[in-house]
């Protein structure tokens, strides 16, 4: 399998697990809180549908050679000021979103040589890492989101202690 076979077949699984947990929860259950004790159910699945659009604007950027991030940027902050932009909207908005975006990254992903993959950038955690890494960090992304938001099934959630919700830097070598 190439690489570009490699993230197709990251990016479906993680998009079937986020998919799976959208499903499970039911509509009393979006609103509660989950292990990521700044978001309920609903805030999270917000948060990685406008991080699919946002992660794919970064590897263009990497493409153009201008993804350097501005000064003082925080990924925390921005992320909090996204989410509080749609709070509120329907999980059937939001799951259409995810649709599109994935069609859109697909398509990007498609597009690339096999070159192009090794091009570097910054990632918004201020990372520098490759095209490659930025795809394997969206389906990492989905995947650890979609068990957050199933500990709002709980009420109280999840009772599982959650690791800082800042990405942490990871090695994508010969293990991803």
């Amino acid at each position: 399998m190439n690489r570009k076979e490699t993230l197709h077949s990251e990016l479906a699984e993680s998009r079937e697990t986020l998919l799976t947990a959208i499903d499970t929860l039911a509509a009393d259950e979006w609103d509660r809180p989950t292990s990521n004790p700044a978001w309920t159910a609903r805030e999270i699945l917000v948060h990685v549908t406008q991080a699919g659009t946002g992660l794919l604007g970064r590897m263009r950027r990497f493409l153009e050679g201008s993804s350097a991030l501005p000064p003082g940027f925080d990924l925390n902050v921005w992320n909090t000021r996204q989410v509080a932009k749609q709070r509120n909207a329907e999980v059937a908005t939001l799951v259409a979103s995810l649709t599109d975006s994935r069609r859109d990254t697909l398509t990007f992903l498609d597009e690339l040589t096999d070159e192009q993959l090794d091009i570097r950038g910054w990632h918004a955690s201020g990372q520098e890492m490759s095209l490659t890494e930025m795809f394997e960090i969206m389906a990492w992304h989905e995947s650890a989101h979609a068990r957050d938001m199933l500990t709002a099934r709980t009420g109280a959630g999840g009772r599982i202690q959650n690791p800082e919700y800042r990405i942490q830097r990871r090695e994508m070598g010969s293990s991803s």
